[in-house]
């Protein structure tokens, strides 16, 4: 779009520019036309080269309709120095001493292209018209001025076609680029939405293997370090009762049994986190659900959920957001301070987005390497990550992934 926007003021620009430049062009040549025209005047001895008046005025007439008047060339003026004419091929305007800006300039040495004023009065003449001071240079300097007037119908009829060729090409231009683009567009989405569904897939085959060794590492430890633990704690239990309450070595095994206790506690509390369920048979909800019920029994953390009725997510996008979620709500647990946490999930058309918001201390703007992490997920996905600091202090995390274009993940 920035390309197509820049394309557009490039051509929009170069439609008004090309005429302009043509116009210029023309006006150019026909200045310095009529320069040469002046200037053969002088070398043919037909002007006085210390006055710039004709030396032989009927030669000096032939002279100038010969060169000057023609098809376009509508009347011409000789000025002298003073600002008086001396010469027009209409007798009338002899002698005449009408001073003006352009005639002063061209005596100053340059060439003047400019429209007549109205009240020249040029209503014999044909209209467009333009008027051409021409300076007369010799080895004395500027000693008169030929003013021409010259019909430009042909001359606006070549910027005309000049305009339409250019707008033509521009539109057609225009046009072109604008179709190369809708098909480069169409063809990098597609690449790009091919992409997100290939790391979709790849994501949900790790969430599935992930889910099979989580499977195995519950039954790891259950099995192969809770029961021995349970054995352990039996047999502390049983050699304290035997040597009674009493004594260095009773106490002993009492702090060595609260130390049982609290490992198995602690080994409770992280298979229960694995435990939360599987993301192929479980909504987002539920997982989410689960977390909360995980942090309220393990936390005075105070847990707010407002959950969607349904899930259209697919099963990668599910893993990505229940992780990110997860972290969200771990450094909400170990960072924050907080006291109250909210998550809410809201599924809109395009996307599903989940809000992680507590009240504690508020995000320092340090990202760790889960962060880091689970917002690489959510990019490979078309999704994204963001973390602001709210109006009360706190912290808002925002976590979504996109769905497909009809609302639903198939």
């Amino acid at each position: 779009l920035v390309g197509l926007a820049a394309a557009v003021a490039l051509e929009v620009f170069l439609g008004f520019l090309i005429p302009r430049m043509v116009q210029r062009h023309l006006l150019d040549s026909r200045s310095a036309a009529f320069q040469h025209v002046a200037a053969d005047l002088v070398a043919d001895g037909l002007l006085d080269p210390d006055t710039g008046t004709p030396v032989n005025a009927a030669e000096f007439d032939a002279a100038v309709k010969l060169h000057f008047i023609g098809v376009n060339v509508l009347r011409v003026i000789l000025w002298d120095s003073n600002g008086s004419a001396i010469y027009s091929d209409d007798p009338s305007l002899i002698g005449n001493a009408l001073t003006s800006a352009e005639v002063d300039r061209a005596l100053g040495g340059e060439v003047v292209v400019a429209v007549p004023d109205p009240q020249e009065g040029l209503e014999d003449l044909p209209h467009p018209v333009r008027e051409y001071y021409v300076p007369i240079i010799t080895g004395l300097g500027v000693v008169g001025v030929f003013e021409v007037y010259e019909d430009i119908t042909e001359l606006d009829s070549t910027l005309a076609a000049t305009r339409a060729v250019v707008w033509t090409s521009t539109v057609l231009g225009l046009g072109a680029l604008t179709a190369l683009l809708f098909v480069l567009g169409r063809s990098t989405f597609a690449i790009l939405d091919r992409r997100r569904r290939q790391a979709e897939s790849l994501m949900a085959e790790m969430a599935r293997a992930q889910e099979s060794e989580r499977e195995r590492l519950i039954g790891a430890l259950h099995d192969d370090i809770g029961q021995p633990l349970y054995r352990v704690l039996y047999g502390l239990e049983g050699s304290r009762s035997q040597l009674g309450n009493t004594g260095a070595v009773a106490e002993e095994l009492g702090r060595v049994s609260e130390l049982v206790r609290w490992i198995d506690s602690a080994l409770r509390s992280e298979l229960s986190m694995l435990h939360q369920g599987s993301f192929a048979e479980s909504t987002l909800g539920d997982l989410i659900e689960r977390l909360a019920q995980s942090v309220r029994t393990e936390s005075p953390l105070q847990v707010d959920l407002t959950l969607p009725g349904e899930d259209r997510l697919r099963e990668g996008q599910r893993a990505a957001l229940f992780r990110a979620t997860r972290e969200a709500v771990t450094n909400a647990r170990k960072h924050a301070g907080a006291a109250r946490l909210a998550i809410r999930v809201t599924e809109e058309h395009t996307r599903v987005t989940v809000d992680v918001e507590d009240d504690g201390t508020g995000y320092e703007g340090d990202v760790g390497v889960g962060l880091h992490t689970n917002r690489d997920r959510l990019e490979a996905l078309g999704g994204g990550l963001s973390i602001l600091r709210t109006e009360g202090g706190g912290t808002l995390f925002r976590a979504w992934v996109p769905l497909d274009d009809a609302g639903h993940s198939p």
